[in-house]
């Protein structure tokens, strides 16, 4: 049985779909899944969203520290923000490469003010020399899903591709580590724990290889939500092991629900508004096959 709050949100999507057939309002591109699907796809494409869009309290396992309450708090509508991360990091005396030695952060890189359970101490930046803070909007997860369906063999070939160019445009790829424990659904990949060499595709400059390992790692570090793929909590400053909710916060198939949701969520429309089609290939941005 669904949850109350489920059974309202499918109720209110197609509530949405209906006023639209009516010539009502058009419904938020995060509430617009890819053409195909079949009814229980849909069903389960509106749960995972209300998943997504879970505001999550102290006896749920937020925190000790957390940045934001609910996935759509950094991604409202599928888009960029409104919520905003702030990070750190210690750079060289040239002002912008990372530093070898980050030792001073011992926190990590981002910054977490939400205290529950406890906590009394927000993660903020340390008064140390070459310390960078720079504030960083939510990325939009539209068309995520296509993303990672993309043959890992092409995009090796578009760097091949872009290396033979005479010009400065050379996208290089991003060899990650996977650094989660696999979940045992393994129908979209079955990498192991330690496996490195992987094409990085997704969060900040495609840090992860993989939509379920940067969901676990969004709800662990912006939420403090432990998941059976990331079971740790974060070490924090007043050396809290747990929150108010003792254990794994959040359970596989929850983290499984957000998953299908963004691998499901469809690109919006475009539209050639003032000749921007043809500014976006003169610009060689079209150079990146994206």
């Amino acid at each position: 049985m669904l949850e109350p709050g489920l059974v309202y949100h499918r109720r209110m999507r197609w509530l949405v779909v209906a006023l639209v057939a009516c010539g009502g309002s058009t419904p938020p591109p995060s509430a617009i899944p890819i053409a195909g699907l079949s009814d229980a796809d849909r069903a389960a494409f509106d749960d995972g969203l209300a998943e997504f869009e879970r505001v999550y309290g102290d006896s749920d396992g937020l925190g000790p520290l957390y940045v934001v309450t609910a996935c759509a708090g950094c991604h409202q509508d599928g888009t960029r923000g409104p919520g905003k991360t702030t990070r750190m990091v210690i750079v060289n005396a040239d002002g912008y490469t990372a530093a070898m030695d980050q030792s001073a952060l011992p926190f990590g890189h981002l910054v977490r003010m939400g205290l529950t359970a406890g906590a009394h101490t927000p993660v903020i930046p340390p008064d140390v020399p070459h310390l960078k803070v720079t504030t960083r909007l939510g990325p939009q997860l539209l068309g995520r899903g296509y993303m990672e369906a993309v043959d890992e063999l092409e995009i090796a070939n578009q760097e091949t591709i872009q290396a033979a160019r005479t010009d400065t445009i050379h996208g290089r790829v991003n060899r990650v580590t996977f650094d989660s424990i696999p979940n045992p659904d393994t129908t979209f990949e079955n990498y192991q724990t330690g496996q490195t060499n992987l094409v990085g595709r997704f969060g900040l400059k495609a840090r992860q290889a993989t939509i379920d390992d940067y969901i676990a790692g969004a709800y662990q570090g912006a939420m403090g939500l432990t998941s059976p793929m990331q079971p740790t909590e974060l070490t924090n400053p007043d050396n809290l092991t747990d929150d108010l909710k003792p254990g794994v916060d959040i359970p596989i198939d929850a983290l499984d629900r957000v998953a299908f949701y963004v691998r499901r969520v469809a690109i919006p429309p475009r539209q050639d508004v003032a000749g921007g089609a043809a500014l976006f290939d003169a610009m060689q941005c079209s150079v990146c096959p994206c």
